[in-house]
C-alpha cells in the first residue's frame, strides 16, 4: 500500500504548479493533503473528479487558512468531520 502525505501550501496554486500530474505519477492507495487554504467550492473540478479515487474535503471553518483533503482508493467505512 502506498500512502503519501502533503503540506500543498494552497491546493490551488499545487494544482497549477502540477498536483495532478504528480498523483497520477506516484498513484498513491491514499494520498493525505495539508493545507488546502481554500473552500470546497473553490476546487479545480479535476481535483474532484479524479478516477478511482474517493475524495473528502475537510476545509477549515470560517477562512481561507489550514484545511485538509484526503484522497482514497479504498472507500472508507465511514468518514465524520470533527472540529
Amino acid at each position: 500500500m502506498k500512502i503519501i502525505s502533503l503540506n500543498v501550501n494552497g491546493i490551488n496554486a499545487s494544482f497549477k504548479k502540477g498536483l495532478l500530474d504528480f498523483i497520477n505519477k506516484e498513484n498513491p492507495d491514499i494520498l493525505c493533503l495539508q493545507e488546502i487554504k481554500t473552500t470546497e467550492k473553490r476546487i479545480p473540478t479535476k481535483l474532484v473528479d479524479i478516477p478511482n479515487y474517493n475524495n473528502y474535503f475537510f476545509p477549515r471553518q470560517g477562512g481561507y487558512w489550514g484545511g485538509v483533503a484526503t484522497y482514497t482508493k479504498i472507500k472508507p467505512k465511514k468518514s465524520q468531520k470533527r472540529f
